[in-house]
């Protein structure tokens, strides 16, 4: 019998008809169909079984995984739902953050599943003097992180190795990947100092579907879910906000017993929105199908160059004529062959589909609504 991974309910109903979809990996590459999804009905957390196909095909994805490849190992740049500032990930989340939770000028912090370092690298920016630790499955980037201002050691296999205690442990877009999760957060609240805090940073699954097409993603949140996860660890929630980043939950906990989240109020939105699963996945097809529609209008290009457009250019068939992105690190770069513009080099007339939640494309359709393009934008989106 299927248990949640999170609640240790007894039931998982299954998403039908969720292995027929193409799939993607977190670095952005396309991926085979197949797969099984289900969610929790006690606590609503969409997850992947933890089996043998499932481990497979991570392992495959992680024996190649090369994430930020596009953008030379630059981390993604995304935009503050609050401040519309526009700016790497890590250092709008940890600005959040510091705005929101007193730090000291001098502390410890853990970058849990660092890669090649872009959390680090915000860190050193964000909180000066600082020191820095790192966590990882192997030591593939130790040489990158040593160059990082600030950053001491890295910790690589068992997370049993962490031997550091820290005022901030940072999972940025990890937690999603680790099948025994609550675990592991309850192993990293032991690593905390008095006073210090972990944060997570995950895709919102209700206000971003193309989330579930991550095929090495075991867990998909949604706000209560999220919650869920950090009371059955044992944490006390001191924050969860769903505007730090569009799109994205950003969690702060401590270490103790569990207590009623802050939500961020701004911008006013239902902490913990449920959308059926089983009709995201019927939203996707539609979308795939809406982007196909929109590819027969030529030239046509795509908005986005991440997650999103890897999967509706193996939907398509081909490439666009050409990617559209704002972030300046990849305009000038070429995806499958195609270049990619910024917004305001885009010929006059031509099409442009949005490779990109439904919210955020609404948002960009609306910033860049005097450009001389025709904007498809996706299918409505259902969230009951």
């Amino acid at each position: 019998m299927e248990r949640c991974r999170v609640c240790g309910g007894e039931r998982l109903d299954e998403v039908v008809g969720y292995s027929a979809l193409a799939r993607v990996t977190s670095d952005c590459k396309r991926f085979a169909p197949g797969g099984w999804l289900a969610q929790c009905p006690d606590c609503s957390t969409v997850q992947k079984r933890d089996d043998a196909a499932w481990r497979a095909d991570c392992a495959a994805i992680y024996a190649a995984y090369d994430n930020y490849s596009l953008s030379g190992g630059v981390e993604q740049a995304v935009r503050s739902g609050t401040t519309g500032e526009y700016g790497p990930r890590s250092e709008l989340v940890l600005s959040a953050v510091a705005a929101r939770i007193r730090l000291p000028a001098n502390g410890t912090l853990l970058d849990y599943g660092c890669g090649k370092g872009p959390t680090s690298t915000a860190a050193a920016r964000v909180l000066p003097g600082w020191t820095i630790d790192g966590y990882d499955l192997d030591d593939r980037a130790q040489d990158a992180l040593r160059r990082i201002p600030g950053f001491r050691r890295l910790y690589a296999g068992e997370r049993s190795a962490i031997a550091g205690r820290y005022d901030l442990i940072v999972l940025t877009h990890t937690l999603e990947h680790i099948p025994d999760a609550r675990e592991a957060l309850t192993f990293l609240a032991t690593r905390l100092n008095p006073g210090g805090h972990i944060i997570v940073q995950v895709y919102d699954r209700v206000t971003n579907p193309y989330d579930l097409i991550v095929a090495d993603h075991m867990f998909h949140f949604d706000a209560c879910a999220l919650n869920r996860m950090s009371e059955a660890s044992g944490l006390a929630t001191a924050f969860l906000a769903r505007n730090v980043v569009t799109k994205e939950l950003t969690l702060a906990a401590s270490a103790g017993s569990a207590s009623p989240p802050r939500v961020d109020p701004s911008p006013r939105v239902d902490p913990s929105p449920l959308a059926d699963p089983r009709e995201q996945v019927q939203w996707l097809l539609q979308s795939a199908e809406a982007c196909r529609r929109a590819a027969t209008q030529r030239p046509f290009g795509l908005f986005g160059t991440s997650i999103v457009a890897t999967w509706l250019t193996g939907e398509l068939g081909r490439a666009p004529d050409f990617y559209v992105d704002e972030d300046p690190a990849k305009q000038g770069l070429e995806m499958e062959g195609a270049p990619i513009l910024a917004p305001h080099d885009v010929a006059s007339g031509a099409t442009v589909g949005f490779a990109m939640a439904p919210v955020v494309a609404a948002a960009v359709r609306e910033r860049l609504r005097d450009l001389p393009v025709r904007f498809v934008l996706p299918p409505a989106y259902p969230v009951s």
